[in-house]
C-alpha cells in the first residue's frame, strides 16, 4: 500500500472516531437505539380484585414495589380494602413468609414501619389498619 492510500485510511478512521465519540453515530455508521423500554403505568385501584388467591393478586400487583409498599399491599389484600379491620403482625408476616419466591424474602418488620411512616397503614398495639391513604403505595 503507498503512502497516501494510508494517510487516506487514517483520515477515514479519524473521521469515524470523531463522529463516534461526538455521539452522531456509532463506529459501524448505523445511529444507536434507544434500549430503554418505557416505564409502566401504575395499575389502577379500581382495578384490584380482592376475590383472587393472595399469591395470584400479589404476584400481579407486586411486582417492581419496594418491601414497605408490598407490605401495604399485602395487608390491603387480606383485610379486602377495608380501613376498618386491624391484623396482627403475626398474620401478615405469616401470609408474606408462604410467598417469599413473589415478595423477595421473608418478611421484615421494618416494612411496616416504614409504611407507616408513609402514612399508608397505621399500628396500634402490634395490630395492622389501612389509612386511608393506602391506595397511594401503589402509585
Amino acid at each position: 500500500m503507498s503512502s497516501d492510500k494510508h494517510i487516506a485510511a487514517l483520515r477515514q478512521i479519524q473521521e469515524i472516531v470523531s463522529e463516534a465519540l461526538r455521539g452522531n453515530a456509532a463506529p459501524s455508521g448505523r445511529k444507536k437505539q434507544a434500549q430503554q423500554k418505557p416505564p409502566k403505568p401504575p395499575q389502577p385501584t379500581a382495578q384490584l380484585s380482592f376475590d383472587m388467591s393472595p399469591l395470584a393478586f400479589m404476584n400481579k400487583h407486586a411486582k417492581g414495589l419496594s418491601g414497605p409498599k408490598k407490605f401495604t399491599l399485602l395487608l390491603a389484600r387480606m383485610v379486602k380494602g377495608s380501613t376498618a379491620t386491624q391484623l396482627p403482625y403475626q398474620d401478615i408476616a405469616g401470609q408474606w413468609n408462604k410467598m417469599k419466591t413473589v415478595l423477595g424474602g421473608p418478611c421484615n418488620p421494618a416494612f411496616g414501619n416504614r409504611a407507616n411512616a408513609s402514612g399508608w397503614v397505621d399500628s396500634e398495639k402490634g395490630r395492622w389498619k389501612l389509612t386511608s391513604a393506602w391506595k397511594d403505595a401503589l402509585a
